[in-house]
């Protein structure tokens, strides 16, 4: 035959060792000993008997009694594993330096359960270098590699994640969940960061919430908030705990009814004639109802404060105009016009004549056909009052020309005050005429008197003769 092993001293054909290359088989034809310790039997048990040492270095065949092993044990029984601590209990246990340290089993709906019946300072560490300084702080449940590693003292911290809070020594109450969640946190507490690095350079904050991959990485003062899913310092939502604030450096939509209580700020730095921070839109644009849009709520209900239900201040805060109320059912529309803001003050230039320019028409909106609406063309008005007038774009629909009507109302007073001081004028010219035809009337009645006084012959004779 081929591949064949054959070891003997006699050509028997049982040699002592005997192989087939091609299957992977060798066989010893005799007693094999191992080591001079022990020697296998050279005959084939029976049916279920099992392998049995006699301590002395002979292996042997025996029937098997029935005995099942329930129990792995250290040589003093301290540490162990065990199947059966109680009749047909059906649960594995796990014992070290003789306390019991985990539970495998399952409840009576098959669903498997892992306890941990007993953990040093009621707390929960699974990874390697995890928690290993824990020394008194309690309650905390460390998981993953380096989680949790410098904790001494520090308790009631959750730490989830490859380094979680791996510099945490003294801080409590934190919650860290990601790779490096609140890696440099030391003594910081009531912390919750949430995601990879979230919270990274946060050493001895407190009270902060950071949720998203790297949010507030590099933020290192308390009780802030941070959603952000990277590691910008204007974070998608920010906020301020200890001064109730929020800001929202991003555009917000919001779809339904919502309450805002307190002071509320919107940040956004824009630019450009059609660039606005914030929109309220009323998007249901229906075709036989009001679609309103916003209403302020504000002021008082019995008695006037003045109160301002929309106030309009430049960058400086300076106010420039508001809208406020004015008595229990009414509001002022205002601009700023306190003479102690003004300089150089003189009489207007423009007069009726001005005003007597400026073209008053009737006219239709193209969007709008049928409706007829008096008032002034933005451009024309432009080319007379520019005051009252704000230049648009190339665009009429996003950037039109306008007319602040309300600008109008100082030249149609000047203009209404020069027509005034026309009719005064008119009136003393009239006045002046009524005497001066009065003494007419008084000179025309003396003659008609001296013409039909009886003297009147008598004195006309002796004018004659002189």
């Amino acid at each position: 035959g081929s591949n064949l092993l054959s070891i003997d001293n006699t050509s028997t054909l049982y040699p002592l060792i005997y192989g087939e290359f091609d299957n992977d088989l060798i066989r010893i034809n005799g007693t094999l000993n191992i080591n001079n310790a022990f020697s296998f039997p050279i005959a084939d048990g029976t049916g279920n008997q099992i392998l049995q040492t006699d301590g002395s270095g002979s292996l042997s065949w025996q029937t098997n009694t029935g005995v099942v092993q329930t129990l792995i044990e250290d040589a003093d029984n301290d540490t162990k594993i065990q199947v059966e601590e109680n009749s047909d209990e059906d649960i594995i246990r796990f014992d070290i330096a003789g306390s019991e340290i985990l539970r495998l089993s399952k409840n009576a709906h098959g669903v498997t359960l892992v306890e941990l019946p007993e953990s040093g300072l009621n707390s929960t560490i699974y990874g390697q270098n995890s928690g290993t300084n824990l020394s008194t702080g309690q309650y905390n449940t460390f998981f993953g590699k380096y989680s949790g590693a410098a904790v001494t003292t520090g308790g009631q911290n959750t730490f989830m994640g490859w380094g979680a809070g791996v510099d945490n020594t003294t801080g409590f109450d934190n919650t860290f969940i990601g790779r490096s969640a609140g890696a440099e946190n030391t003594t910081g507490s009531k912390n919750t960061f949430i995601g990879t690095g979230a919270g990274f350079n946060n050493t001895t904050g407190i009270k902060n919430v950071f949720l998203g991959s790297q949010a507030g990485l590099n933020e290192t003062s308390s009780n802030k908030l941070y959603i952000e899913n990277s590691s910008s310092a204007l974070p998608l939502i920010y906020g301020e705990f200890d001064n109730n604030l929020v800001k929202i450096n991003g555009t917000a939509t919001i779809t339904g009814a919502t309450t805002i209580n307190n002071t509320t700020t919107i940040n956004k730095n824009v630019s450009g004639n059609n660039t606005y921070p914030f929109t309220l839109n009323n998007s249901e644009n229906p075709s036989n109802a009001r679609a309103n849009g916003l209403k302020i709520i504000a002021g008082q209900n019995s008695h006037n404060e003045n109160s301002r239900l929309i106030g309009f201040f430049t960058q400086d805060g300076d106010e420039i105009g508001s809208v406020r109320q004015t008595g229990n059912s009414q509001v002022n529309y205002a601009s700023t016009s306190d003479i102690r803001l003004k300089t150089a003050i003189q009489p207007t230039q423009y007069s009726i004549e001005d005003i007597l320019n400026i073209e008053v028409k009737d006219y239709e909106y193209k969007d709008e056909p049928g409706k007829i609406v008096t008032g002034f063309l933005a451009q024309q008005l432009y080319t007379i009052v520019p005051n009252a007038v704000t230049v648009g774009g190339e665009d009429e629909k996003t950037d039109p020309w306008m007319v602040d009507y309300g600008r109008m109302t100082p030249y149609l007073v000047k203009a209404l005050q020069d027509q005034q001081a026309q009719i005064e004028k008119l009136k003393a010219e009239n006045v002046a005429l009524k005497t001066q035809m009065a003494r007419i009337d008084q000179l025309e009645a003396m003659i008609l008197n001296l013409k039909l006084s009886p003297n009147i012959d008598s004195i006309e004779s002796q004018s004659s003769k002189k």
